[in-house]
């Protein structure tokens, strides 16, 4: 390293030209050198105290894929934020997409110390495209919904794979409503666990009675 360093603390172009590609050297000749004779030190840029910790490792690799995530998404899920749903609704969609909801999984995997058991079911492990189509209170909901059950038919492992799907199968103005059933869904999930409503049967009744308002509204096209 030292050769590549001239006495007067410049690069050495010539050599760096000489010894590496042109897009390795142009990479070295702009790091910025140190006139001063001060000893080297390592320093974590991701931390104000320049100390590396293992937790802001962790909340930088969280970060990074996250943007990553969004990054991906951003370019191929441009329509979503035209739908004419809710903007509540729009956000759960996005949300849906990157897995990012507060359901049991995901919970456990934060370290929370919750049953996976899906609070509907109670079968299966609770995660989104359960909660979304194969819990059989989920399934229920969507007959009510009267959307065509073959495009709804779902072979994905994840929920954003589950939406291009139906996406892809449903006309444009279907869409939205298709969102907004998810978002009844997801409600009722809520309802299910805060107001204890533990007895299927009446959770059940509660979805007839919901999605048969939401289909009223949807045809009026009146949104709150």
């Amino acid at each position: 390293m030292a050769s590549l360093i001239t006495a007067n603390k410049d690069w050495n172009e010539a050599l760096i030209q000489t010894e590496f590609c042109r897009a390795d050297a142009d990479c070295i000749l702009g790091i910025p050198l140190s006139r001063t004779d001060g000893k080297d030190t390592l320093i974590w840029h991701f931390k104000k105290n320049g100390r590396f910790t293992v937790k802001s490792a962790y909340s930088l690799a969280c970060d990074m894929r996250m943007e990553g995530n969004c990054s991906q998404l951003g370019r191929s899920w441009k329509f979503i934020w035209s739908l004419k749903a809710p903007p509540k609704v729009v956000l759960f969609a996005w949300r849906c997409a990157l897995e990012a909801l507060p359901i049991t999984v995901n919970l456990k995997r934060r370290g929370v110390l919750v049953n996976e058991g899906c609070g509907g079911c109670t079968t299966e492990k609770e995660d989104v495209l359960h909660v979304l189509w194969y819990c059989s209170f989920g399934r229920l909901v969507w007959v009510i919904s009267g959307l065509p059950w073959k495009a709804l038919l779902c072979n994905s492992s994840g929920t954003e794979e589950w939406f291009r799907s139906v996406f892809g199968e449903l006309d444009r103005p279907s869409w939205d409503f298709f969102l907004s059933v998810c978002w009844a869904l997801w409600g009722m999930k809520n309802r299910r666990i805060f107001e204890v409503r533990l007895k299927m049967s009446s959770s059940q009744r509660g979805a007839f009675v919901g999605i048969s308002g939401f289909s009223l509204i949807w045809s009026n096209h009146v949104w709150s």
